[in-house]
């Protein structure tokens, strides 16, 4: 395991430096340089999204296997050094955040609801904050009339995606699916699929019976996207260039 982590550390410091070369050494020390002292400031800022997307997901788990805080928080920094730096279509990094849950702390049906409810909930509420995000353009400019029919389009597919993956959750699709694959399999090897497949739907509507922690979750999830827009706000502002909250 010591010799893995060496070798993606040595990678990602290789993928870094070339990273580096391809915009230039002189440019992007330039850009740097012209933060200043603020350059810690802004990295260290990006650590509140991630507090707060963490505290979303960890309000999902029932409350006798809920991991701690800091458990999860390096589990969620891995999710997105996943998702960033790897070509698996921003999903690897939760693939890889429910295996170690299993693995450490939660039975796979619950770490795997845990995480599915965390992307479902995070579908609805960045329609949500986009809806925000429209609304503080128009204020601001008075305009944006040629953007509103794509982006309300476009929240309306989300929520459109939000009911109908919520609504087969709660019928049990994993159960039919490894039932659909038994049967064409029509093997017995494959009958503990099955009973995955159930206690995965078993446990993903046990997250949504509890409501009020699902609340609580899109709430911190809500919370994380506003501190988004504080980072970027911040940034510009170290960069030399101010906007306002609400700009940003």
């Amino acid at each position: 395991m010591k010799r893995l982590a060496l070798l993606f550390g040595a990678a990602g410091a290789a993928l870094f430096v070339f990273l580096l070369a391809k915009h230039g050494f002189v440019a992007v020390g330039k850009v740097a340089l012209s933060a200043g002292w603020m350059l810690p400031v802004i990295v260290a800022a990006h650590l509140a999204p991630v507090l707060a997307d963490t505290l979303s997901w960890q309000a999902l788990f029932p409350p006798d296997r809920r991991p701690k805080l800091r458990q999860l928080l390096w589990l969620r920094w891995i999710r997105e050094g996943v998702n960033h730096l790897l070509p698996t279509a921003r999903v690897g990094g939760d693939i890889v955040r429910a295996r170690i849950v299993s693995w450490r702390y939660a039975p796979m049906p619950i770490a795997a609801a845990t995480v599915i409810a965390d992307l479902t909930s995070g579908i609805f509420t960045q329609a949500a904050f986009t809806l925000i995000g429209l609304a503080a353009l128009l204020a601001l400019t008075g305009s944006g009339s040629g953007l509103l029919v794509p982006i309300l389009g476009g929240v309306a597919i989300a929520f459109g995606l939000f009911t109908g993956f919520f609504l087969v959750q709660r019928y049990g699709l994993f159960r039919l699916i490894q039932m659909l694959v038994t049967k064409l399999a029509r093997s017995r090897s494959w009958s503990l699929l099955v009973d995955s497949g159930e206690d995965l739907d078993d446990a993903i509507r046990a997250v949504y019976r509890r409501r009020g922690d699902l609340a609580r979750s899109m709430a911190w999830t809500m919370a994380s996207w506003v501190l988004g827009a504080w980072e970027v706000w911040l940034a510009l502002r170290a960069l030399g260039h101010p906007v306002t909250i609400l700009e940003a």
